[in-house]
């Protein structure tokens, strides 16, 4: 069977040997038709969970595998919203799945982080990291971003909107902080560091 737009998982059987190369073996998730850059996390109960960016600007849809990946459920909506942008998901040492992603349906702002405690099912704490521009150069002409220096240019500002994309969330131990980095308007990046008390601290 031929199959086009879809979303598929590659797993390795046997624990790699030194110098051997792993044997992998394709499974694809069915009726994942515009789901794309998946982000994997292992649940506190042991099973696995990968959400996806949407290409159809609806929301974060999601996957479980009870089996260590070698099947998986058909994608499910959550109910954050995707605006086909990049999202990151991370397990954290509380059991909690923290997920940064775009607010929105459209536009790449804000840019939110978001807590789940029963397994990625609802997301009670947000924040958002960044819902407006910086003004770090003067010479652009939207005055919402970096543009090189000479004459004023804006090629980077779809319609002067700011955006914030293509995010990473990770958790460092034992002091237990999170840690975001983020596209800033495809010019610089940004990382920013907090404790999970804080997103719970926000709205």
């Amino acid at each position: 069977q031929t199959h086009y737009d879809y979303s598929a998982v590659q797993r390795s059987e046997a624990a790699r040997k030194a110098g051997a190369a792993p044997t992998w073996t394709e499974t694809v998730i069915g009726n994942s038709s515009g789901m794309a850059q998946p982000t994997m996390v292992r649940r506190a109960s042991g099973e696995l969970v990968v959400f996806f960016r949407d290409r159809f600007c609806d929301s974060i849809r999601y996957s479980v595998s009870t089996d260590d990946g070698r099947t998986w459920s058909a994608p499910k909506k959550t109910r954050l919203p995707n605006n086909n942008s990049g999202i990151w998901a991370a397990a954290l040492k509380s059991g909690a799945i923290a997920m940064v992603f775009n607010n929105a349906h459209t536009g790449r702002t804000p840019l939110t982080i978001a807590l789940s405690y029963d397994g990625g099912g609802t997301w009670p704490f947000m924040r958002n990291l960044e819902s407006g521009p910086l003004p770090l150069d003067q010479n652009c002409t939207c005055g919402r971003g970096w543009s090189p220096t000479g004459p004023p240019v804006d090629h980077y500002h779809k319609n002067c909107q700011p955006a914030f994309a293509y995010p990473t969330v990770s958790q460092s131990l034992p002091d237990e902080k999170l840690h975001v980095s983020y596209d800033h308007n495809r010019q610089v990046a940004v990382y920013q560091t907090f404790t999970e008390a804080w997103v719970r601290g926000g709205a």
